[in-house]
């Protein structure tokens, strides 16, 4: 089973910002309410990332469906001539 692009790199982008969490947030020196903020942005980019590539994915799957279509009714009239 294949893997699916709009889920393998949201996947491997939110094992690396929770890595960096885990490793960087006890270090640092800044603010609780910064600390939050950087953790949510960072999710939440992932999330929309995620949600941007499924879209282009569908839009790709719909081309691809429109264009054997075309090519199979094209096939038909020529075929009928």
């Amino acid at each position: 089973m294949k893997i699916k692009k709009y889920i393998l790199i949201p996947l491997l982008l939110f094992v690396y910002v929770t890595g960096m969490v885990l490793y960087f947030i006890p270090k640092s020196t800044d603010s609780t309410l910064q600390k939050v903020f950087e953790v949510g942005a960072s999710y939440a980019l992932v999330i929309v990332l995620f949600f941007v590539l499924r879209y282009r994915d569908r839009l790709r799957q719909e081309r691809l469906d429109d264009m054997k279509k075309a090519e199979e009714q094209n096939k038909t009239i020529q075929t009928k001539q």
